[in-house]
């Protein structure tokens, strides 16, 4: 059996356990009134395998004989946490093909949030009004892990809070192997650094700050290439003997009766003061460029130095490299509901799509260009075409569907370089506006 059939039948098998335990899953009771003629499992089957055309196109190619307002109907007796369970079990089942490691050892994950635009609903809890958008948008915010090495998505929560829902997903993971977590600014904080310290077999390496907005003891770095040891004693009291130790006070804000006042930043600690963190600090020239990164690490200084803790860090890109290719290439940006729990529902269909379509991927034998000895990078857009024909087809055949993957490749060129454009706030791709092909 090709891996591409062994990919296709656990994902059948993911979506056939979730089915047969439908009851846990239930959205709508009155959809449970009668027989439906689309049942769990060919629901699941089709949102899985949506592209992003009209339901009217998505449902013709899967040769189902329903309407979509049936569709859109049954969707409301089915929890997202279906989709969910159907896209953890499959990960499980498809261990053994993710078994690559940073070093021989390490599991290297990258951990960041992305924004999903939806339908606009003033009166939904995801409807969000800021200063550069006052009239408002809808959008769900996804904290994602990205296994670098691997290529797919292992883990997800919902929820603007990235500091908080990071800790939610550490601490519901198992970390039975060493692991090695990237993380970028939005996650810099004393309290986040401390619970990653505190994870055996959790390895963390954090982009911080520089400059005027950096923690205290990283300002009175030299802007110069540097590792060193990090040291700190953080305390939430304010008593004579943490003002002489010259220990970093955080506002916790839990003095009782206390009013503070609006311009009062504060923070969350979760470990009894003072608490003192030992890590590494590390600082890198990009290039020749002039400018420079810090890096905040527990990673051993004798295995990982400088030069290949940059290295970690570049790496890093790939989860960004994952969103594009979730919300452009699968699709996922053509939403085929308006109900958060309907986008939600997609966001969990697309992610084991993603997984599926990479696992296959990485299946495909393809080396140097002859000519040019660039690297050879598989399209992930028309693999993802070819995927998903294959996952709608019944009995369609792994080894040319590897076959045909390995004719949509190009050239990867190292070292070229772009400048970063200003980022916008997407939009919520109206119905109207679907593709036909």
């Amino acid at each position: 059996m090709t891996i591409p059939d062994t990919v296709k039948q656990h994902l059948h098998a993911s979506i056939a356990d979730i089915a047969a335990a439908r009851g846990g899953y239930v959205g709508d009771l009155r959809t449970y009134t009668r027989n439906r003629k689309l049942t769990t499992f060919d629901l699941v089957s089709l949102l899985i395998g949506f592209s992003g055309g009209s339901l009217n196109k998505e449902l013709r190619l899967f040769n189902a004989d329903v309407t979509p307002s049936a569709l859109s109907q049954r969707r409301k007796g089915i929890s997202p946490r279906a989709f969910y369970e159907v896209w953890q079990s499959f990960n499980r089942r498809c261990d053994s093909l993710t078994r690559q490691r940073f070093h021989g050892k390490y599991h290297l994950w990258a951990v960041d949030g992305t924004e999903l635009p939806i339908f606009r609903n003033p009166n939904s809890s995801s409807f969000i009004i800021t200063p550069t958008n006052p009239r408002g948008y809808n959008a769900l915010h996804a904290n994602v892990i990205h296994d670098i090495s691997n290529s797919v998505f292992v883990d997800c929560t919902m929820g603007r809070d990235e500091q908080g829902k990071l800790l939610a997903l550490i601490y519901r993971r198992k970390f039975t192997e060493p692991t090695i977590l990237v993380m970028d600014r939005g996650y810099e904080s004393y309290n986040t650094i401390a619970h990653c310290c505190n994870i055996p077999n959790l390895f963390f390496v954090l982009r911080v700050k520089q400059g005027k907005a950096a923690l205290r003891d990283i300002q009175r770095l030299p802007l110069e290439t540097l590792d060193e040891l990090f040291s700190v004693t953080v305390t939430t009291s304010q008593r004579n003997i943490d003002k002489e130790s010259g220990w970093v006070y955080l506002n916790t804000g839990s003095r009782k009766g206390k009013t503070l006042s609006e311009k009062t930043r504060v923070t969350r600690f979760d470990f009894p003061a003072p608490h003192t963190i030992n890590c590494r600090v590390v600082r890198f020239e990009i290039g020749s460029s002039g400018h420079y990164e810090t890096l905040l690490t527990n990673l051993p200084c004798d295995e990982f130095p400088v030069e290949e803790m940059a290295k970690i860090y570049s790496l890093r890109w790939r989860i960004e490299q994952g969103f594009d290719a979730l919300k452009n290439k699968t699709g996922l940006k053509f939403l085929h509901g308006r109900s958060d729990d309907c986008a939600l529902q997609e966001l969990y269909a697309k992610l084991t799509f993603f997984n599926f379509t990479s696992l296959i991927c990485r299946a495909v034998a393809i080396g140097k260009s002859s000519e040019t000895q660039n690297e050879v990078k598989i399209s992930f857009k028309d693999a993802t075409d070819l995927c998903r024909d294959f996952y709608r087809t019944p009995n369609a055949s792994g080894e040319k569907l590897l076959q045909d993957i390995s004719k949509y490749t190009y050239s990867n060129k190292k070292g070229r370089k772009a400048e970063r454009g200003t980022i916008k706030p997407k939009t919520f791709v109206a119905f109207t506006y679907r593709t036909s092909a």
